[in-house]
């Protein structure tokens, strides 16, 4: 197992940050996992979204390397089979990270201030999520 000493629980909201629209034609996602304060982590792991049979379904990838990561998040584990088969949306997912004492580290301002018509860009892409989420309730509704 891996040392993660020093390490916190947090995660970047990748599709959500200042710089989503450089990702604009990847799927949403979160990454999280342990972090160092310095920069790097000793595990990290994805929450992607992707298009599954005509719904936008969670998606939970992680390499080897950060399986003895992944081992120390029991609770995140628990608190999504609780929510099994629900396709629950990245608001969703953060929320459930929060509960279970993960930081949030994603930038959501852009550091040197750029904006000329880059959070147009943002907002663009954050009615497109919004937007793909509400199909994904209705889709849901209309199942039950």
């Amino acid at each position: 197992m891996k040392n993660h000493e020093g390490c916190k629980r947090a995660f970047y909201w990748s599709s959500r940050a200042w710089h989503a629209n450089a990702n604009r034609n990847k799927n949403p996602t979160i990454m999280f996992g342990m972090y160092h304060k310095d920069g790097g982590t000793s595990g990290e792991m994805a929450m992607e979204w992707i298009n599954l049979g005509n719904k936008i379904t969670p998606q939970l990838k992680c390499f080897d390397d950060a399986w003895s990561a992944l081992g120390l998040f029991t609770d995140i584990i628990k608190e999504m089979a609780n929510v099994d088969s629900g396709d629950i949306t990245q608001e969703q997912f953060v929320e459930i990270l929060k509960e279970c004492s993960f930081e949030d580290l994603t930038e959501y301002e852009d550091p040197c201030g750029d904006d000329d018509g880059k959070q147009l860009e943002r907002n663009i892409k954050d009615l497109e999520n919004h937007l793909e989420e509400a199909k994904i309730k209705l889709s849901n509704m209309g199942e039950n």
